[in-house]
């Protein structure tokens, strides 16, 4: 009920997992591979000495860009902005669950349409999502549908 009535109506997104995303892994191995080392390097800073570190912090955002390098790509994966974004969201949606379970299923999707961080994450998203767009568009424009490094897209 946090993420909207498109994502309880819709399988497009597992289609998407279940499909592309799988099946192109083996192809984007190298990619994963890189920015779990790099955000390993940049998240734990490397020291002689015992150092103490904020785990779940530090893994969340390993985690969260290494599948945004898989989803979105370069440069994005890495921007402070979009990694707190997918963070913050991540966290909100799982925390307002256990609220919304609270409540009768007939209320549930109104108290999770009033309690979901939805609108303002899509809002901030845009402003990261919409140049990328604006960029692949001109890119098809510019050298076709397949230019090198294009994103998979499911029928391609």
């Amino acid at each position: 009920h946090t993420l909207g009535k498109t994502f309880r109506t819709s399988n497009y997104h597992f289609n998407v997992v279940r499909s592309t995303l799988t099946r192109n892994l083996g192809v984007r191995f190298s990619d994963v591979r890189d920015e779990i080392m790099t955000a390993f390097s940049d998240e734990i800073p490397v020291s002689e000495d015992w150092i103490t570190l904020p785990a779940l912090d530090t893994i969340m955002k390993v985690v969260c860009r290494t599948t945004n390098r898989l989803f979105v790509g370069l440069p994005m994966c890495r921007e402070p902005d979009w990694i707190d974004l997918n963070i913050q969201f991540t966290v909100q949606v799982f925390g307002r669950a256990p609220i919304i379970n609270l409540f009768p299923g007939f209320l549930q999707p109104i108290v999770g349409s009033l309690l979901s961080p939805r609108a303002n994450a899509l809002k901030r998203a845009r402003r990261h999502i919409g140049n990328v767009v604006r960029e692949r568009v001109e890119k098809d424009d510019q050298y076709g549908r397949g230019w090198a490094d294009k994103p998979v897209r499911k029928n391609e």
